[in-house]
């Protein structure tokens, strides 16, 4: 069975620090909540394929023109994402993401760019029974199908959890 698009967009979220999934995952949430589609390009990357980006556009080539401007990048250190609007505008996506504290730095320059480096450190999280109860009540309200999947597959991992308590 193919993975929906929220699926794949949690997929590179993954590949992120993870202490900024739940942030990431969070915006993730409220942009299909807002029916603000997008797709996750590239999250982390590696040093090599960082210094491969940086020699595009320095090669002589003509016509080619630079993909990065730094060899130094959030990529490297799980911290920043390449996303492109499917159902929405970047305006769109940026206003959501400022109450999670991620940010869209270079909107002219690297329109898909955006970054966690301002992200803070989650706040405790609620015993797994509460946040079970939490999640029973959202699941009650929520209307779109992938959130409710993505709901229902968070309390199953919680029953799973409470079980071994």
């Amino acid at each position: 069975m193919a993975k929906s698009l929220f699926d794949l967009n949690c997929d590179k979220i993954r590949e992120l620090e993870p202490s900024v999934h739940y942030a990431a995952l969070a915006w993730l949430s409220r942009c299909w909540e807002l029916n603000f589609l997008f797709r996750i390009e590239e999250t982390y990357r590696t040093q090599e394929r960082q210094n491969f980006l940086y020699t595009l556009g320095r090669r002589g080539i003509a016509g080619e023109e630079k993909r990065t401007w730094t060899l130094h990048s959030l990529h490297t250190q799980r911290l920043a994402m390449d996303c492109y609007p499917i159902r929405c505008t970047h305006d769109d996506l940026t206003t959501v993401a400022a109450a999670f504290f991620i940010t869209h730095p270079f909107p002219e320059k690297d329109p898909p760019h955006y970054q966690m480096d301002s992200v803070p450190p989650r706040r405790a999280t609620p015993n797994p029974k509460e946040r079970l109860r939490q999640l029973e009540r959202r699941i009650r309200v929520e209307k779109d199908p992938d959130i409710v999947l993505m709901l229902l597959k968070e309390i199953e991992r919680l029953k799973v959890r409470i079980s071994h308590l």
